[in-house]
């Protein structure tokens, strides 16, 4: 769900410059030609008004560049903002606090089926909050939209997933948000909220974005990238987490004084393996990036009804980390080339007469895998290659989990 997961404010001085015109209304009108400065869009009250925040157009206008800049999320006309008035913990002061958001109502993907991912900004007595550069301080407000979806992210165990993950530093910062037991009487007590989530924007918004949008970017830039990848799965997978839908889509980037640092998104699917769950029953992950023990069984099966010693039948439970580190192959080759593992493989594998058995054709598939990699990598380090190579292995015997890919990479 993530295109948008926070793919917007990158441009704050062109919002200033793109909007320095719009006039704040008040209860005497401003007399025509009265000099205005470029702060007065993000500094002072926005009161008294004569109509309510939520349809204050300068408030609408700080939202529009986030807009602009994602991915399919698009800004509807003729709304209002929503107000909403949550309870954030401190943790400086380990105390609950109410705040005040104005939630855009536009989604910043409606294509989610887990929940509603809109941008929202915070109110201190009627002024923006701003950050540490005088721009304001944008949040992601997600709200949960079926209760009873299986691979919600507001369930408790992927709840805690999450909130493991941000301590570890491996996801954007995440507030936690409370509600009063009893809503006619908040001071009296407070349990943690289930059902939504409040994120740190992340201006440089999801990697897939990322990389169409910054197509000058070198070889180097981009290998550092998928470095950066590497580290954040084997962190991961060293507090025996699996994320189960790594994909470009799901790791977003953080653009700090010119330096791209990654962080990871969406655990709708995730598991601990410290509870004895190393195993999963749940065909998981993205088109594109499934897995091959289970990605290619409903088709191969089908089309050549023969038993393939790789592939497990359907529902038979499948190993959550050597799923995860064939994902994390295919989102490498992705970030270092632009395309998709899969689809540059199958335009290879066109043309070709059919195999007597299945075993033939996953291993003639298997090489021309390593083929088509090698000659992807043909102008670099031929360590890119092989370890591009250990984690896209069809037998997951054979294949190398995040952290001997990176010794090997690191070794040669």
């Amino acid at each position: 769900m993530i295109r948008a997961f926070q793919s917007f404010f990158s441009r704050t001085t062109h919002t200033q410059q793109q909007f320095s015109t719009v006039e704040l209304r008040t209860p005497q009108q401003t007399p025509p030609n009265t000099p205005r400065s470029e702060s007065d869009l993000f500094e002072g009250s926005l009161a008294p008004p004569m109509e309510p925040l939520e349809y204050s157009e300068t408030l609408l206008n700080l939202f529009r560049p986030i807009f602009s800049v994602t991915g399919d999320a698009k800004e509807k006309g003729g709304l209002r903002l929503r107000k909403h008035s949550c309870y954030v913990l401190s943790e400086k002061h380990q105390t609950v606090k109410r705040k005040v958001f104005f939630v855009h109502p536009s989604a910043l993907d409606d294509g989610s089926q887990d929940a509603s991912a809109n941008p929202a900004l915070q109110m201190v007595e009627n002024e923006v909050k701003r950050n540490k550069k005088g721009e304001p301080k944008f949040y992601v407000y997600l709200s949960q939209k079926k209760a009873d979806n299986p691979f919600s992210q507001f369930l408790p165990d992927r709840l805690q997933i999450l909130d493991q993950a941000y301590r570890l530093g491996l996801t954007p910062k995440k507030y936690t948000l409370f509600e009063p037991v009893h809503p006619t009487d908040p001071k009296e007590s407070f349990v943690e909220c289930r059902s939504a989530l409040l994120l740190q924007f992340v201006n440089g918004g999801d990697l897939q974005n990322f990389l169409c949008d910054h197509l000058e970017l070198s070889f180097d830039q981009k290998l550092d990238l998928a470095l950066q990848a590497l580290r954040l799965v084997i962190q991961l997978h060293e507090n025996q987490i699996a994320h189960l839908d790594l994909k470009p889509e799901n790791f977003l980037v953080y653009i700090r004084d010119s330096r791209y640092e990654l962080k990871l998104a969406d655990f709708g699917f995730a598991k601990n393996a410290k509870k004895g769950d190393n195993t999963t029953t749940d065909r998981c992950h993205s088109t594109g990036y499934m897995p091959p023990e289970y990605a290619q069984s409903y088709w191969i099966k089908k089309q050549w009804r023969i038993n393939y010693k790789f592939l497990p039948p359907n529902g038979a439970p499948l190993p959550i980390f050597k799923l995860d580190e064939w994902s994390l192959g295919a989102t490498l080759f992705f970030i270092l080339f632009g395309s998709r593992y899969e689809k540059s493989l199958e335009q290879n594998f066109q043309g070709h007469a059919p195999f007597e058995t299945i075993e033939a054709f996953v291993a003639y598939k298997q090489s021309l895998s390593d083929r088509m990699v090698r000659g992807f990598c043909v102008s670099f380090a031929p360590k890119v290659a092989q370890l591009l190579i250990g984690l896209l292995q069809y037998d997951p015997e054979k294949r190398l989990s995040a952290k001997e890919s990176l010794e090997n990479f690191t070794k040669s």
